[in-house]
């Protein structure tokens, strides 16, 4: 997957399960483009979780809104999605 376009970026801190917390910046796998996630298969996940793309580690991983830290922000930018 080779992706370079403007993306809403996110940063949100949650709870971990090993409790400590996790600063993420991400893109939301929703936001990616349908030719991009058309082959994806669907992953059953627990109700306040989401896969996202995270962009310090440039790789799927899944944000946990039910022990969410503190407010998400977002801001505009472009982004190279590469794995």
């Amino acid at each position: 997957m080779n992706i370079k376009q403007q993306f809403t970026i996110y940063t949100g801190t949650f709870t971990n399960k090993s409790g400590f917390n996790r600063r993420m910046r991400f893109v939301k796998v929703s936001d990616f483009p349908s030719s991009v996630t058309s082959g994806f298969k669907s992953r059953n996940l627990q109700p306040g979780y989401e896969t996202v793309w995270d962009l310090d580690l440039n790789q799927f991983r899944t944000f946990n809104y039910n022990t969410q830290v503190g407010p998400i922000s977002s801001t505009y930018g472009v982004v190279t999605i590469s794995s």
